[in-house]
């Protein structure tokens, strides 16, 4: 039997997953962090037109789409036009 990656197990990513990447992108229907446990995250998110720096607070358990349209419903940024960048971590 061969031996498989964490992430080849699961449908659900975890930032962590391809930590050899310099940044990750998450699909939209992916769980944020893979936890039972309701942890509130903060997003920073940054407008280009304006200059802008919003916080926005999710939930752990959200789904990288509810995040989108959390900030589409702040922001007007309709989800198709914005991107989650996340570093990789070391």
């Amino acid at each position: 039997m061969a031996y498989q990656l964490p992430h080849e197990t699961s449908t659900k990513r975890k930032f962590n997953d391809y930590a050899a990447a310099s940044t990750a992108r998450m699909r939209h229907n992916e769980i944020l962090f893979n936890s039972s446990l309701k942890i509130p995250i903060q997003f920073f998110v940054r407008m280009f037109s304006g200059g802008k720096t919003l916080v926005i607070q999710a939930y752990s358990s959200n789904t990288v789409a509810s995040v989108h349209w959390k900030i589409h419903s702040i922001t007007g940024i309709r989800p198709i036009r914005s991107t989650f960048v996340v570093p990789a971590m070391e």
